[in-house]
């Protein structure tokens, strides 16, 4: 993977290796491999999703992760840069190449460190559903997900409540050199009358939340 990436650093491969680190192989692909014994085998267990997009991915990615017992956030994945998935969100991405080179990936071995990650002032709802997805002591539910889909942000500021998630690290932009945008400031911002009930990108967050990335 550290070769493929050298020679493609694109923000496409970059999100598809954090995605691959997931364990999207065993979704895919009754092949497993045993870091102890460094040796492939074939597993009789199917945990298959669907790959005709990557939102469809998403749906049925983020649906079995919910119900699994053993969520990929507690173990060894590589972290999303925040500025690709910001340009996921926008849309500017090839959304096919992530998915290709993401089930491609996923039978090659993970290391544990490909690339340093970039901040961005990603959307506010995406931000804490992120938050809530991808803590250890966390759990984001399919509603909110459904929520999210449909453009409602009032289950994601329910569910972050009965949690008692009530603050949000904010990625706060600053001018920097040559007067462009700095966005390594991070403010604590209480989350209540932060959202907005509704959410015009809702879809695309929720597909942004398989990446996985530091709560």
């Amino acid at each position: 993977m550290n070769q493929a990436y050298a020679e493609n650093r694109s923000s496409e491969f970059r999100l598809a290796a954090a995605l691959a680190s997931t364990g999207l192989r065993r979704h895919i692909s009754k092949a497993r491999y045993s870091q102890a014994k460094d040796v492939w085998f074939w597993s009789t267990q199917a945990h298959s999703v669907r790959s005709q997009s990557l939102t469809v991915l998403a749906d049925d990615l983020l649906h079995q992760w919910h119900e699994e017992e053993h969520h990929p956030s507690k173990r060894p994945h590589i972290n999303a840069s925040e500025a690709d998935i910001q340009l996921l969100i926008e849309g500017v991405l090839d959304d096919s190449l992530i998915l290709k080179l993401a089930i491609g990936l996923s039978l090659c071995r993970v290391p544990s460190q490909l690339f340093d990650g970039e901040p961005a002032a990603t959307p506010t709802a995406y931000q804490l559903a992120a938050r809530l997805l991808w803590g250890k002591e966390t759990t984001l539910s399919q509603s909110v997900i459904n929520g999210l889909r449909r453009g409602s942000t009032v289950p994601l500021q329910t569910h972050a409540q009965k949690q008692q998630v009530t603050r949000l690290r904010l990625q706060i932009p600053t001018r920097g050199a040559n007067d462009t945008e700095d966005f390594r400031k991070q403010q604590s911002v209480p989350i209540a009358g932060l959202l907005p009930p509704n959410t015009s990108n809702g879809q695309r967050i929720a597909t942004a939340l398989i990446f996985p990335v530091k709560p």
